[in-house]
């Protein structure tokens, strides 16, 4: 057996003789539940989550849009969402390119794929910001647009087409492009 084998036996052998089991096993219980919880916590913060998290608002958005298309007709809100799907596949992209360029062993582009990764998903939250903010103006077109639609309904109802004038001009004068049938 070899000197240094035999000093770093030794070494390994006087610490563990000198820490207690009971301390070993607190330090686990404490730092293993603060891992995970440590683990689950960060997720959010990963650019990838960020990304996904874009990825579903912009789906939601889009349903919502496919879903009254014909109150949406004419407006931009389907070349924004799409302008933020091609953003989305931008980010993708330098998502992708940032995990290759990464290195364990190279120090050196440690900080670049952390610069790259902290601007993918600033963009990514920042978008995802925007998105539902679009989402929000679509809904508050959409409500608008149903309220006035009962209201001409109600007033349809109120008052019979046969005995006033009143209503067909208020159907031909409504800016949005529900129609209402006159049954």
């Amino acid at each position: 057996m070899s000197m240094t084998t035999c000093k770093s036996d030794l070494i390994v052998y006087l610490l563990t003789s000198m820490i207690s089991p009971a301390w070993f096993a607190t330090l686990l219980v404490i730092l293993l539940p603060s891992h995970i919880s440590l683990y689950f916590n960060l997720s959010s913060w990963k650019p990838s989550t960020a990304i996904q998290e874009f990825v579903t608002t912009i789906d939601k958005a889009m349903t919502v849009f496919k879903e009254h298309k014909h109150v949406l007709r004419g407006t931009e809100f389907k070349r924004k969402l799409l302008l933020f799907r091609l953003e989305l596949r931008t980010l993708s992209q330098q998502l992708r390119v940032a995990g290759h360029a990464f290195s364990w062993w190279n120090c050196r582009s440690w900080p670049k794929h952390i610069s790259m990764m902290k601007k993918i998903f600033e963009e990514a939250q920042n978008g995802q910001r925007e998105v539902k903010a679009l989402k929000g103006e679509v809904e508050d077109i959409i409500f608008s647009d149903e309220r006035e639609t009962l209201c001409l309904e109600v007033e349809i109802m109120r008052d019979p087409v046969g005995t006033s004038t009143e209503a067909p001009e208020v159907l031909r004068s409504s800016s949005l492009s529900y129609q209402v049938s006159l049954a």
